[in-house]
């Protein structure tokens, strides 16, 4: 039982960002309209998503967090209509929510005994792979700042990079 939850909570985590994904850029370059529903639709499912995670025992998945308040307060941006925020959200791309996971990924260093990585364990080895993420997570940002342009399909792989490194620190610190 522990292994299903295991994997539903890991697969849930990503459902709220390929919902926005599959909407904002499933038919091509996105208009705001586009853009509305995107936010507004993952925006949902991103709240509906973090409130099932954290009904579940174990710490919340940093990188899903991290891209689910993204989402929201996306949503919540052009639900209040602040302009402001979705302009900065426009100009920063895939490198706004890398910044958002570097914050939570700084915080839940800093703040948390099962770190960036999310897992309870060696207090050393939690540290060393909270770092590794942090610094995954800051060269994704300086990747995306490189290449402002780059193909939606570019971005998906840097989450998922993070997502599987993620995954294979939070073994590595289970094992020490």
């Amino acid at each position: 039982m522990a292994l299903i939850k295991e994997v539903v909570s890991y697969l849930l985590g990503f459902i709220a960002l390929a919902t926005f994904a599959a909407i904002a850029f499933g038919s091509g370059a996105p208009t705001e309209t586009v853009w509305r529903r995107a936010f507004l639709i993952g925006g949902t499912v991103a709240t509906i998503e973090l409130a099932v995670l954290f009904y579940l025992p174990k710490p919340a998945n940093r990188l899903i967090l991290a891209a689910n308040l993204y989402l929201i307060f996306g949503a919540l941006a052009f639900a209040l209509k602040q302009w402001w925020l979705l302009r900065g959200y426009e100009k920063l791309g895939l490198t706004g929510i890398l910044l958002g996971m570097l914050l939570v990924g700084v915080l839940s260093t800093l703040l948390s005994r099962a770190g960036f990585v999310g897992v309870a364990g060696n207090p050393k080895a939690v540290r060393q792979a909270s770092y590794g993420l942090l610094a995954l997570v800051a060269l994704g940002i300086v990747i995306a700042q490189l290449l402002p342009s780059i193909h939606q399909g570019v971005s998906v792989a840097v989450i998922m990079s993070l997502a599987l490194t993620h995954r294979a620190l939070r073994l590595w610190v289970q094992r020490q």
